[in-house]
This record gives C-alpha cells, structure tokens and sequence, in this order.
C-alpha cells in the first residue's frame, strides 16, 4: 500500500518524481522512506536529517521563529555544499512550536530558541468547547505561507 505513512503520496512513482541538485537519487530514498512507512525495510532502514541555522542578529527568537523567508533562506543555506548520502536527503520542518493548536482557540505563544509553549487562557478545557477556532490568527498564516 503506498503512501502508508503520515503524508500519503496521491501520484503514482512514475509521475512523482523531484529532481534535487544535491540529492540526485531521491527517488530511490524516497522508495526507502515509503517502504519504512508500509512496515517494510528495502535493503536498509530511511533516514534524513533537519538542519536549521538560526541567525543571531534577529532581535527575538519570536523574529525568526514567523519571518517565512527567513526560514525558507536558512534553509537553502543550510544545505548549499552538503552531501546527502546514503538515504538522507535534506529536509525542512517548518513550524511554530508544539501548542499551535491552543494558538487556534485564543492562547498566545512564547518563543525560545529551540520551541515555543502556549500561556493558557482557561482555567478548564470546558472553557473553551464552545469557542470557534481561529484559522486567520498569524501562527497558523505563518505555517500555511
């Protein structure tokens, strides 16, 4: 069954295909990485790695933690040069911390350097039940960029 695992492929192998400079058997880890997803081992186990840089000169954590470009450039950065051997390949996870959801019903996030945490606002899970979530406040727009 392919494209078991939590991002599930819709195109078949043949039409999915990226082409990456620095990466150019990336079909073949990726054919790794879904077999790892389907309970399967190829001929060896997936791996990859996550690499972000981040930069000093931003005023707050908070600066580089919702500059989407910023993020995007480190990132390119970050890999210029690099060898991926084996089955890594380079891999950005883009986000805003573990409490992006409480951020949808009201709770604002604190940033340090490596994650954020949310600062309650109810007192009860109940409190919020009824309360819509926000799906336009700057955290989520951040992610979706």
């Amino acid at each position: 069954m392919r494209g078991a695992g939590p991002f599930p492929l819709t195109a078949s192998p043949e039409t999915f295909a990226i082409r990456l400079e620095c990466k150019p058997d990336f079909d073949r880890s990726l054919e790794h990485s879904e077999a790892w997803w389907d309970g399967q081992i190829i001929d060896r186990t997936p791996s990859g790695r996550d690499v972000k840089t981040p930069d000093k000169t931003r005023v707050t954590p908070l600066d580089r933690w919702l500059d989407v470009e910023y993020n995007v450039a480190a990132f390119e950065t970050s890999i210029a040069g690099e060898l991926f051997l084996g089955n890594t390949f380079p891999m950005s996870f883009p986000n805003v911390g573990p409490e992006v959801c409480t951020a949808l019903f009201g709770c604002k996030l604190d940033f340090g350097e490596e994650t954020s945490w949310s600062r309650p606002v109810a007192a009860s899970c109940r409190e919020i039940l009824n309360v819509q979530p926000d799906f336009k406040n700057v955290y989520r727009h951040t992610l979706c960029d």
